[in-house]
């Protein structure tokens, strides 16, 4: 196996629970090894991925169950649409006309930020959804098309999730102006947002297919390039080695995947 430099994350934003999820991860390499299909391996690396909130999240933080009541119940109102997981605004959706690429695959673009987790921030942040509402619905005006916006509807997720805002668009040539608005946006209000291993990505639909996120296209492609990566050194490497080495590559060739339109 290639040696690969770790990549970096930020303590207090985007992480990975490798140790928690190592049983599964070990079964998941043994079972490769056995050349037996291992137990759902996408949702094992999507899980990984996105971080797995408990109900007491926002507590560790310092938030009375109070607190996580009214941040629920904020987004929980006009402007907001919530299935009482994610909170999401919609501008213009009147006009969304669904990108197709050359193989008629329907695109959603999608920008992402992790928040720097703790209580301080994550209130700035709170406070400040109606500024970023006010900039992405002058955004979609001016350039007349469809964005959207979601954040979580649960205080303990916002606190421990990896993805804490995510806006969707449908004009790539509005890339640089998401990206531009998301940072003037948070620079503003004092929100500190974390590194993460991918910030931009699509959300792919082929016919009547159900649609595939981002994280799922991602998921997919660890547990292909793994169980290859396992199936080509075989016992050269212990379970413990595979495991170590895994570390280091997973947030490595999440970072270095591209969606590349057929």
């Amino acid at each position: 196996m290639k040696h690969l430099k770790e990549f970096k994350l930020f303590e207090s934003g985007q992480k990975f629970d490798y140790d928690g999820k190592k049983k599964q991860i070990i079964s998941y390499i043994q079972s490769v090894r056995r050349n037996e299909e291992p137990f759902m391996p996408v949702n094992l690396f999507y899980s990984l991925l996105r971080g797995e909130s408990k109900i007491d999240d926002a507590n560790k933080l310092g938030f009375t169950n109070d607190q996580k009541e009214k941040w629920k119940q904020s987004l929980k109102k006009y402007p907001w649409i919530s299935d009482g997981v994610w909170s999401q605004i919609d501008y213009n959706p009147n006009m969304k006309q669904e990108i197709r690429n050359k193989s008629g695959k329907h695109i959603d673009y999608n920008y992402y930020i992790t928040l720097n987790k703790d209580k301080e921030n994550i209130i700035r942040f709170g406070s400040s959804l109606n500024d970023l509402n006010l900039r992405l619905y002058e955004l979609s005006n001016e350039k007349k098309t469809p964005i959207s916006f979601k954040t979580h509807t649960l205080l303990d997720c916002i606190c421990s999730d990896n993805d804490s805002l995510k806006v969707y668009y449908y004009d790539l040539n509005l890339k640089t102006d998401i990206d531009k608005i998301i940072q003037d946006w948070a620079k503003s209000n004092g929100i500190s947002i974390s590194e993460r291993t991918h910030t931009h990505g699509v959300d792919v639909k082929k016919g009547d297919e159900d649609k595939k996120s981002w994280g799922i296209i991602i998921s997919t492609i660890v547990d292909e390039q793994f169980r290859n990566t396992i199936k080509q050194y075989g016992s050269k490497y212990t379970d413990e080695q595979y495991f170590d080495w895994f570390k280091k590559w997973f947030p490595s060739i999440i970072n270095k995947i591209n969606y590349k339109e057929s």
